[in-house]
């Protein structure tokens, strides 16, 4: 029973030597406090249920902000870890293009050194009995040295467009000399088709390197062979007989014309297609 002493606790000792009397005042505050208690219980009683759903709201509140805690790390992550392989694949990118781009510099390179090394052998002509044409060059152009093959001088003639039969004097200038197919008798266009014929024959005939023949004196040498000539420009331009003759005018003083085939290497061709703004010497008017 409620009344009933539980004799397991062991007994407060009251000492009620410093006893006293309670004021009124004091009396007041303990039996408001015992009424508080008393009604407070009942409260609590009433109350508990919607404490428990309380609680339980509180509870679920706090699950959710750890499960939105969570999920915003867990995007966060993904992010980082999106953004980590997108920064991967641009370096990967990146390294690609220099290469790619290192590669094409290196090709650029080659290419520019052939084409340099191409402009640096100038197109010359032989004078003489015998030369080296296309043989020995400028030490400081980087070309080797082409050691001359010993054999029997051939001479090299120059094209010319023919001239006037009455006219001795000419000069060689095509636009003073040359005259149109239609005025010209069939017996004549033969004659000059013969003489190209004959030239393109002795062109064809001709070793790329020549040299003088062997025993000779030093004299000799220096009077027969060839010295090769740089060509300084291309005055103009004309056609004879359907063929593209040009006026050339070489670093020695001489002035003659020549063919297509003798200079289309050469270096004052591509300066004089570029004057005129044309690409290819079959473009020029």
């Amino acid at each position: 029973s409620e009344t009933s002493i539980d004799r397991t606790t062991k007994k407060k000792t009251v000492y009620f030597e410093g006893a006293q009397l309670m004021t009124s005042i004091e009396m007041l505050d303990a039996l408001a406090r015992s009424t508080w208690g008393t009604k407070m219980k009942d409260v609590f009683k009433e109350l508990q249920p919607k404490f428990k759903k309380i609680k339980a709201a509180i509870k679920a509140h706090e699950k959710g902000l750890d499960k939105a805690a969570k999920d915003a790390e867990k995007k966060a992550a993904q992010e980082q870890k999106a953004c980590e392989q997108a920064e991967k694949q641009r370096q990967v990118a990146e390294e690609k293009e220099r290469k790619r781009v290192e590669k094409e510099k290196i090709k650029e390179g080659k290419r520019l050194e052939k084409e340099g090394a191409a402009a640096q052998i100038s197109v010359g002509r032989q004078r003489g009995r015998g030369g080296a044409r296309g043989g020995a060059r400028d030490d400081d152009s980087g070309i080797p040295v082409i050691a001359p093959v010993h054999q029997r001088p051939r001479p090299r003639p120059r094209p010319k467009p023919v001239q006037k039969r009455n006219d001795t004097n000419a000069t060689e200038d095509p636009a003073s000399i040359v005259e149109s197919e239609d005025e010209i008798p069939a017996s004549r266009r033969e004659s000059a088709s013969d003489i190209n014929l004959a030239e393109e024959v002795l062109e064809g005939e001709e070793s790329p390197v020549e040299e003088v023949d062997e025993g000779g004196s030093d004299s000799e040498t220096d009077s027969n062979s060839s010295e090769e000539c740089i060509i300084n420009c291309i005055l103009q331009h004309q056609r004879s007989w359907g063929k593209l003759m040009f006026e050339v005018s070489w670093v020695d003083g001489d002035v003659t014309w020549q063919d297509l085939q003798s200079i289309d290497k050469c270096i004052a061709l591509d300066e004089y297609l570029k004057k005129h703004g044309v690409k290819k010497p079959k473009d020029l008017v």
